[in-house]
């Protein structure tokens, strides 16, 4: 899709698909804005891909091909700025991580493959610099992805 649409631009479009589709729904936005509130934009609404509409005929299919396989390819400036470095779809795992679901039931609740959630956790013991999933949580909750560990007071 484009950013500029005759009924609705292309970041509401988006967000309406992932809201409504989940992440089973790959979207890739092909438009001629180059500027950096559309790729932070674009992350945010967890597209896949931000290419200009000079890029080549292999960039297009090089995105449709990573979109699929769950890769992300928005500008680095905007995946920079994002929280910790991870994708919104990794925070999410690595919620359901910290809520002690398994591989099976998190492919279930967000609309994925057991194999591209194997594929968050990689990318998330990665960023995280863990080797496992206790220490990804770890990290979370140390790093405030997760919350804090602190009880809450009942006053």
């Amino acid at each position: 899709m484009d950013v500029s649409m005759p009924h609705m631009n292309g970041f509401e479009l988006g967000k309406k698909l992932k809201e409504r589709y989940g992440h089973s729904i790959k979207i890739i936005i092909l438009s001629g804005y180059t500027y950096e509130e559309f790729y932070n934009k674009a992350y945010e609404i967890e597209a896949h891909a931000y290419l200009s509409k000079q890029s080549t005929y292999a960039q297009i299919i090089n995105a449709i091909k990573q979109s699929m396989m769950g890769h992300i390819l928005v500008p680095e400036k905007a995946i920079a700025k994002s929280k910790y470095l991870l994708t919104p779809v990794e925070r999410k795992v690595l919620q359901k991580i910290a809520e002690e679901k398994t591989n099976r039931e998190i492919a279930k609740e967000l609309a994925m493959s057991q194999r591209t959630v194997e594929y968050h956790m990689t990318s998330i013991n990665q960023k995280l610099g863990v080797k496992s999933r206790i220490g990804a949580v770890a990290k979370g909750y140390e790093s405030g992805l997760l919350g804090s560990l602190r009880p809450q007071d009942d006053e």
